[in-house]
């Protein structure tokens, strides 16, 4: 399971959900934490198969980076 928005104050962080994309979406403004984008999943290629929502495959897909919590084990 992922985790997004952690941080010293929040480090257990927000678990995943697995019916939205697992890429990270920065919050905005000065704020340096990132949340997860709320678009449905069931895109990618390679290691991201199926992960992603169809605007983060397509930026993967034309060599943007993008950036995915590694799972907890």
């Amino acid at each position: 399971m992922r985790r997004y928005r952690v941080w010293a104050g929040n480090e257990a962080g927000v678990k995943e959900d697995p019916k939205h994309c697992a890429a990270a979406v920065s919050d905005g403004g000065r704020s340096c934490l990132t949340h997860q984008c709320r678009r449905e999943r069931g895109y990618g290629i390679g290691e991201y198969q199926g992960l992603l929502c169809w605007q983060h495959a397509l930026q993967v897909q034309n060599g943007l980076h993008l950036y995915v919590p590694k799972e907890d084990r």
